[in-house]
């Protein structure tokens, strides 16, 4: 499969494999295999935390891919009604979209409304 490959060329921990982890999760979910995705997600959050770069460059898209595999955990989180954990991912998510894109880009208020969302159902 695609991952078995990018793992043989780059490495377990490169942002490549990550990426293709979070792909898969997200067909996954579209498949209707919360869990599965769910573990897939998690999965690709780690490596890319393993795989972050040096350069300044570097370091801002590599934090923007980690928030955007950290944004599909919270959403399947929520999804399987862990509103709690959800929140916890989105807010982390919103610290890391507010220091690379500012406070009033459209990714970051879409991260708001979903902290919104799940604050709704807040126990």
């Amino acid at each position: 499969d695609a991952k078995a490959i990018r793992i043989r060329i780059f490495g377990a921990d490169h942002p490549k494999v990550a990426m293709t982890t979070n792909n898969i999760a997200c067909i996954e979910f579209l498949l209707d295999q919360p869990d599965s995705a769910l573990a897939m997600f998690k999965e690709g959050k780690h490596a890319l935390r393993r795989a972050m770069g040096s350069s300044m460059m570097k370091v801002k898209l590599d934090l923007l891919h980690l928030a955007t595999v950290s944004c599909n955990l919270g959403y399947i989180e929520s999804r399987l009604k862990n509103y709690d954990e959800a929140r916890a991912i989105f807010e982390e998510v919103l610290i890391v979209q507010q220091s690379v894109l500012g406070d009033n880009h459209e990714t970051v208020k879409d991260t708001h409304s979903n902290i919104d969302f799940t604050n709704a159902f807040h126990s």
